[in-house]
């Protein structure tokens, strides 16, 4: 799974903060992406992620965040991390 770290771009707002994209919410960034005119894969700097999972991995990683929005733009604080392995 990839989560969203960062944003800070017009049409993403707080809600996007934490959140792992899924068939449903990719569909909702691609749209958000056409109106709003940024780059759907984050390049310029419209959003940051973290990988969690992936074929790549033994397992995922658990995360523990506090989200920080200041109104216009926003990130996660990573609190804590743990390897699980499956």
């Amino acid at each position: 799974g990839i989560m969203i770290t960062g944003v800070s771009t017009e049409g993403m707002n707080e809600e996007w903060l934490g959140h792992t994209l899924s068939k449903e919410s990719l569909t909702k960034l691609q749209q958000l992406s056409q109106k709003y005119r940024f780059n759907v894969d984050g390049e310029g700097g419209e959003y940051e992620t973290l990988v969690l999972s992936g074929p790549h991995m033994d397992g995922k990683l658990a995360v523990e965040y506090q989200a920080q929005w200041d109104g216009v733009r926003g990130h996660i604080d990573l609190l804590k991390i743990d390897a699980v392995r499956n």
